[in-house]
């Protein structure tokens, strides 16, 4: 099932460091918000819908509900894909944006993937691991204009800007791609903590939070399997509760398609690793025996991401996730196979860890 949500008023999707009025001034937020953000809003509203107290669910008092949803706390029997951006087309269409691949740069008037070159063929040394034989190069071309600023592309372009059978046809043109003020705006507001106790303001407890207001007909994009929703409704979603707009759209189908031992990975959501950027112990636990050998990484600064238990009252421990649109080659003996759905160590029930395969030619 794929629900596209839109929203009612401005979203509030703070990041991962801890906030509260009299500590820190400042609270951020990310578009599109953590996959966490998600379900437990879907886990809330499908309380609401049948009629049921949160209140009760949080106390353990509705064992029919906990078998569908989960337990607080725990993670859900459902499994979500996304959020994704997602923009309204007509009616029934929904098109969804992904971010821009790290390994594509602007040349001429569209994006271009990067070149995979060993360090010693251009006379350089470096300071990478030694598992990375590959550097990743601009493509030598002309380039008359840049446009950095793009940060997301229609999926389809993506798709097959990552699974095109030609290093030359790896290309994303301009015109499929979006930047952040065409997608939706950031607005600062200011607030004070308040003191319930004494029915009055905190003192010295001024703050600011970044809401995030999207443009007409831009929503989420979220695919959920193992969990029935009607099939158009409400739910409350992000900081403050604001309500949303949700309803059932057409699935989107992503091509099957011929990948080669020399592959890439394209995550379309954050991962988290145990040793930072990569598993400690290797690739066998994604890939099984035999894995294939990591060579190159196009990665962008690390997200760190937490937010806030609402069943323990506490925030949650912050962690660095490898963030979407990071691309990572490999080389290995065989098409390649995951033997799980997910590649990520944390939240892959709920959306963390989502890839995309892609072609990697270029390291033949």
């Amino acid at each position: 099932m794929r629900v596209f949500i839109e929203p009612t008023d401005v979203w509030l999707f703070r990041d991962g460091r801890p906030f509260d009025a009299g500590s820190d001034h400042r609270a951020a937020s990310l578009f599109p918000p953590p996959p966490s953000v998600i379900q437990g809003a879907l886990r809330a509203a499908y309380v609401a819908f049948k009629g049921k107290r949160m209140d009760d669910y949080v106390e353990g008092k509705l064992p029919h509900i906990e078998q569908v949803i989960g337990k607080p706390g725990a993670e859900p029997p459902f499994t979500l894909r996304g959020p994704f951006i997602g923009v309204r087309v007509n009616a029934t269409t929904v098109e969804r944006y992904l971010p821009l691949p790290a390994d594509a740069t602007p040349v001429g008037e569209c994006f271009r993937s990067l070149v995979p070159t060993r360090p010693s063929d251009k006379g350089v040394l470096t300071n990478l691991p030694k598992e990375l034989e590959y550097l990743l190069w601009k493509p030598e071309a002309d380039e008359k204009k840049s446009r950095k600023h793009f940060a997301w592309a229609k999926a389809s372009a993506v798709i097959k800007y990552l699974q095109t059978q030609s290093p030359e046809q790896a290309v994303i043109d301009w015109d499929a791609c979006k930047t952040e003020d065409d997608l939706f705006v950031r607005e600062n507001r200011f607030g004070v903590g308040l003191d319930y106790e004494a029915r009055r303001y905190q003192e010295r407890a001024l703050y600011e939070a970044e809401f995030i207001r999207v443009q007409p007909n831009v929503g989420l994009d979220i695919e959920i399997e193992n969990l029935e929703l009607p099939r158009e409704g409400l739910l409350k979603l992000g900081g403050e509760g604001h309500w949303a707009r949700f309803e059932q759209v057409a699935p989107l189908e992503i091509p099957a398609t011929n990948i080669s031992p020399h592959f890439k990975l394209y995550f379309a959501t954050p991962a988290y690793f145990d040793d930072g950027w990569k598993p400690r112990a290797g690739w066998s636990e994604f890939f099984g025996d035999n894995p294939p050998r990591l060579v190159a990484v196009a990665l962008p600064r690390y997200e760190a991401r937490g937010g806030f238990d609402l069943l323990h009252q506490a925030h949650k421990a912050a962690r660095r996730f490898v963030p979407a649109g990071s691309v990572y080659y490999f080389v290995g003996e065989r098409a390649p196979q995951l033997v799980k759905p997910n590649v990520t160590h944390y939240g892959a029930e709920i959306g963390f860890g989502q890839v995309i395969w892609g072609n990697a030619h270029q390291l033949a």
